[in-house]
């Protein structure tokens, strides 16, 4: 059961000021130690950051299993395939 597990991944997403940002299992985890440690300032990730006083939402959106396909909607209709 454990390996079941390893291949599992979550997709987050936190909003600060109207803004949407998805994180992975592993930056879900350390928003959440900031936030239940009492941290009122922000978290560095690679390419953005999270300040922790503005988030609005923060909630798990869904979860998959590693080498799933994703379906991407596009504005004009068709769709893409994307493996993760």
């Amino acid at each position: 059961m454990d390996g079941d597990l390893a291949i599992i991944e979550e997709e987050w997403i936190v909003v600060v000021n109207n803004n949407k940002y998805f994180l992975n299992k592993k930056q879900a985890t350390l928003l959440q130690n900031a936030i239940d440690s009492g941290s009122r300032g922000n978290i560095a990730f690679d390419n953005f950051y999270i300040n922790i006083p503005f988030m609005e939402e923060f909630y798990l959106n869904r979860t998959y299993k590693k080498g799933d396909s994703k379906i991407m909607f596009n504005d004009d209709g068709t769709f893409t395939k994307i493996d993760i």
